[in-house]
């Protein structure tokens, strides 16, 4: 059996990757660019947005409203729909 890739990236190395549930939303983060986050619609092979912060990525969440990303001493919490950065916390 053959397997065909859904979705193909030009680039290195992904560290995290994130899918909102059985949707075609992925919110990656490449190696070789550790403060820089793309999040790609993978049925249509499309990039959404790309976003860069001022530290190394941690962690990203996704639920049906928000994206959340996790750096070492903040928190950017975007909004699903638009992905425009709803609010910044300082930890």
């Amino acid at each position: 059996m053959k397997l065909n890739p859904s979705f193909e990236k030009e680039g290195g190395e992904v560290c995290i990757i994130e899918r909102l549930f059985s949707s075609s939303l992925v919110a990656m983060v490449e190696l070789a660019h550790p403060r820089k986050l793309r999040a790609c619609h993978f049925k249509k092979n499309s990039e959404i947005c790309t976003y860069s912060y001022p530290d190394i990525i941690l962690a990203v969440k996704l639920n049906r409203q928000r994206l959340v990303v996790v750096l070492k001493q903040n928190l950017y919490i975007h909004n699903i729909r638009d992905m425009k950065v709803r609010t910044h916390v300082h930890v």
